[in-house]
Formats: structure tokens, C-alpha cells, sequence
């Protein structure tokens, strides 16, 4: 198996764990808060299984060469067939990957912008690992994030941090993320986000294992979660949330 079949079969795999979790899903559950803003279990599971769906389409469209990105899907399906929508997305995505037959990818036109096909598998186990994890707090389950999700968001890491981070009404500060796999670093000049701090820039630091550190990130977890230590300009620390977009 390549390194990138098997990034596929990572990213099928959580595609069919959030369905799973979905499956398990009650008409009485449909209603309940999740931690993504405003929305409902219901909610979630619409977002999740047309983007899905988008996500897969976008391999197909790459291995004829197309670079549009697929549209706006909008769903008929409906509170537990949206467990059927996303064991549909996996199959789909499989199928891109058969029919390739091994051949090299070109640039995959993802919804959001187009990618490498690593890292547009990536983007795929980040959406669907984040909201399995989400689906498991709403329903009160105290499961952890997976391995696979929390690896592929650090990965990205600092490219991650610059690319979601909004403008700072700031002269100049920064932030250093500590894990025990990787060390991250967001720093401001006054202009523009980089992955590096201002000379004699003091940060603000936050440590903690790769699974808060992972949450902290896509603002899961609070910065006074007792998973995390700050430390430097703790004041930052409630900041971060209002300057960096979770996907």
C-alpha cells in the first residue's frame, strides 16, 4: 500500500466513523446543541453530509480533468438518512480512488480551494474526524478525538494557523503552541501572520497534549481548560479564539 492509498483509506474510514456515529443517532436527539456555534445535531449532520459529498465529488471531477470545484449541494435527506448520505460520500470517494487506477492526481478542486491530493485528503479526515468528535460531545459521549484527525490537523500546523488567522488589531503579538509531536508559532507584526514571532517578541504559550492542543486549534477546547497550561502573555490566550477560524 503507497502512502497516499493509505491516506485514502484513513480518510474513507472516517467518513464511515461519523457515519456510524450518526446511525446512532434518535428522533429525540435530532434537537440537542453541539459544540459548532449555533448548530443542532440535525444541523451538523446536513452541513457534514453534503460537504461530504462535495468533498468526494471533487476527486471524481480531478481524475477526468476538471478544475472546477464542485457547487452548493443542498439535500432532500433528512434526520437518519443523512447516516445513508455520508456511507454514500465514502463509497464515492473510494470509487474516484479505483477508477484512478494508480495513476498520478492533478490538483483536487476542493470546495474551498484546490489542493494536492494529500492535503485534500487531509482537509477530508480534519472535516470528519472534528465533527465525529462533535457528534460524540453533543450526544454526551466522552470519546476522544481520533488519532488520525489529530494527526492530520498537526501536520498542517503552522501553515494551518496563518491561513485561518484574521487581521489583529495589533502593534505586534504572537502565539507558540506546544506538543509533545509539535511545536507551532503564529506571530503578527503590525501587517500580516506569519510561523515566526517578532524579534525579543514575548508570546503567549500554550501547552498540552496533542489531543488539546488539536482542540484548542479548532476551538473545542477553552484556553482555561484544565488540559492546557498558558504561560507568557496568558492574556492572549482568550484571543486566539476571535483570531483563528476553525475549518
Amino acid at each position: 500500500m503507497t502512502d497516499l492509498s493509505a491516506r485514502f483509506a484513513t480518510a474513507i474510514g472516517e467518513v464511515r466513523a461519523l457515519g456510524a456515529v450518526l446511525g446512532t443517532v434518535t428522533d429525540a436527539d435530532w434537537g440537542r446543541p453541539t459544540p459548532c456555534d449555533d448548530w443542532t445535531i440535525a444541523e451538523l449532520a446536513d452541513h457534514v453530509s453534503a460537504v461530504g459529498f462535495q468533498q468526494a465529488e471533487a476527486f471524481h471531477r480531478a481524475r477526468v480533468g476538471g478544475t472546477d470545484a464542485p457547487g452548493e449541494l443542498s439535500l432532500r435527506a433528512t434526520g437518519a438518512e443523512l447516516a445513508m448520505v455520508v456511507a454514500q460520500s465514502a463509497d464515492h470517494l473510494a470509487a474516484a480512488e479505483a477508477l484512478m487506477q494508480g495513476r498520478a492526481w492533478p490538483p483536487i478542486p476542493m470546495p474551498f480551494m484546490t489542493l494536492p491530493a494529500p492535503s485534500a485528503l487531509g482537509a477530508i479526515i480534519i472535516e470528519h474526524a472534528f465533527h465525529t468528535h462533535d457528534l460524540h460531545q453533543a450526544l454526551g459521549r466522552d470519546e476522544p478525538l481520533s488519532a488520525a484527525g489529530c494527526d492530520a490537523l498537526l501536520e498542517l500546523g503552522d501553515a494551518f494557523l496563518v491561513l485561518q488567522a484574521r487581521p489583529a488589531e495589533a502593534d505586534a503579538i504572537g502565539f507558540e503552541l506546544v506538543a509533545p509531536s509539535k511545536r507551532m508559532v503564529l506571530g503578527w507584526d503590525g501587517d500580516e501572520w506569519s510561523d515566526r514571532l517578532s524579534p525579543g517578541m514575548r508570546p503567549c504559550t500554550i501547552e498540552g497534549s496533542d489531543e488539546a492542543i488539536a482542540l484548542f486549534m479548532m476551538q473545542r477546547l477553552p484556553a482555561d481548560s484544565p488540559e492546557l497550561a498558558i504561560t507568557g502573555r496568558t492574556e492572549l490566550a482568550d484571543r486566539f479564539r476571535r483570531l483563528v477560524q476553525p475549518l
